[in-house]
């Protein structure tokens, strides 16, 4: 069990989920549009990372909760991202998710629009 939820940023574009990324270790796996994940090589000299420092070591413990909510929602999630951004009419936006809770299931941690400010998108 974990002591906080795990946070999963998926990034849409043009209402389309195009990917995400795990809040504590962007550099580490990317999430694919279909849910599966890829582990990049840490050892890769050519892999940037934040302050060029070093990545910390995913623990396999947080990569096997990943995966299960991966497996059991991911779905869920892609569709409600999408529904999200198409329905603001938002050309990208980014829907953090906090996963790993048992009792709670995935809930919307964040939303947020990094584009320029659109008049058009406002409520009326």
């Amino acid at each position: 069990r974990l002591q906080k939820p795990l946070e999963v940023k998926i990034q849409t574009l043009f209402g389309k989920v195009v990917g995400a990324c795990l809040n504590t270790h962007p550099h580490y796996l990317w999430i694919f549009r279909d849910g599966s994940l890829h582990i990049w090589d840490q050892t890769n000299s050519g892999l940037l990372r934040r302050s060029h420092g070093t990545s910390e070591e995913l623990p396999e413990a947080i990569l096997e909760v990943l995966q299960l909510a991966l497996r059991d929602s991911w779905s869920e999630l892609a569709r409600a991202s999408e529904h999200i951004a198409a329905s603001v009419g938002l050309d990208e936006l980014r829907v953090d998710w906090l996963l790993g809770d048992s009792k709670w299931g995935p809930r919307i941690g964040e939303l947020t629009y990094l584009g320029t400010f659109a008049l058009d998108v406002l409520p009326a």
